[in-house]
């Protein structure tokens, strides 16, 4: 991300004329070049600017650079273009219903994104992770068919462990193991490994995106593989299924909001994939802490 800060201050008191300094005019043409700004009571060096800047923001901007060149390597070795890019903008211009391109900066700086570059980089990066995660159309109608009857709610039990190894170490023994035995021993959810891991039925939007994703399309008596969440590695088995008592136009909108959460969740664990897998080599000793 392009950053260009033009600083200019004038500061005047209501005491004084707001004079400059007695002795700007005799400095020189390069010493006044390299002014970030001049007041009546001092001046700001270029370099005094610079080096604030990069004290305050020098960390997050770095971090947003190479997190852009990153995502531009990604977009040319999928084939993602700046032509496909401008296309998108014109796809979202005419869903929003706008006239002009340029209508969409008063509602993108609602957004955070103050430039015609920044709009470009989001929607570049948002391409380039639909495509690795699969979700190039966004949520159509027959996706939210599919979650409808896949039911309301579903009955699950999970075995939590602090480590995908533990939790395959753990997947591979339920060929003859007992589940209920192995999450009473291994599972570090206290509120369901006495009980051998049953957590009951579980209703959309109660649940971390991945546990929901894995619970709501496994098929009855199905184990799912180690599923990741903020609280550890799940492994889940589906034990039941309520169905909806509901018709789906009253449901729909409940449907697509999960499945964008989860759709949403799954391009930003791709992002920090993508992030974590990247060879990254930080040169500048104040920022060689910034991946780690």
């Amino acid at each position: 991300m392009r950053y260009i800060l033009l600083v200019v201050l004038l500061l005047t008191a209501c005491s004084n004329d707001g004079s400059l300094p007695s002795d700007y005019n005799n400095s020189s043409e390069t010493e006044q070049e390299e002014m970030a700004a001049v007041t009546n009571a001092g001046s700001v060096s270029a370099e005094e600017l610079h080096e604030a800047l990069r004290e305050r923001h020098g960390a997050e901007v770095l971090s947003q650079l190479i997190n852009r060149k990153i995502f531009e390597a990604e977009a040319e070795n999928l084939g993602i273009t700046e032509e496909d890019v401008e296309k998108e903008m014109l796809s979202l211009r005419d869903t929003l219903g706008l006239q002009e391109t340029d209508d969409f900066y008063p509602l993108a700086e609602m957004q955070g994104v103050s430039s015609q570059e920044q709009l470009e980089e989001r929607i570049l990066k948002r391409l380039v992770l639909e495509e690795l995660t699969g979700n190039e159309k966004g949520v159509e109608e027959a996706d939210l068919m599919q979650e409808y009857e896949s039911g309301e709610a579903v009955h699950v039990r999970h075995i939590l462990v602090e480590s995908r190894e533990k939790a395959q170490d753990i997947s591979s023994r339920l060929e003859e193991e007992e589940f209920s035995k192995l999450a009473e021993t291994y599972s570090l959810d206290p509120g369901s490994s006495g009980s051998g891991g049953d957590l009951g039925l579980i209703r959309r939007g109660t649940r971390s995106p991945p546990f929901e994703e894995a619970a709501f399309t496994l098929k009855e008596s199905e184990i799912s593989e180690p599923v990741e969440s903020p609280f550890g590695f799940h492994i889940i088995e589906v034990t039941g299924r309520e169905p909806f008592t509901v018709p789906f136009d009253e449901v729909s909108e409940q449907l697509y909001t999960s499945l964008n959460e989860r759709h949403m969740y799954r391009m930003q664990r791709k992002e920090e994939e993508l992030i974590e897998e990247a060879e990254i080599s930080i040169l500048d000793e104040d920022f060689v802490d910034l991946f780690e």
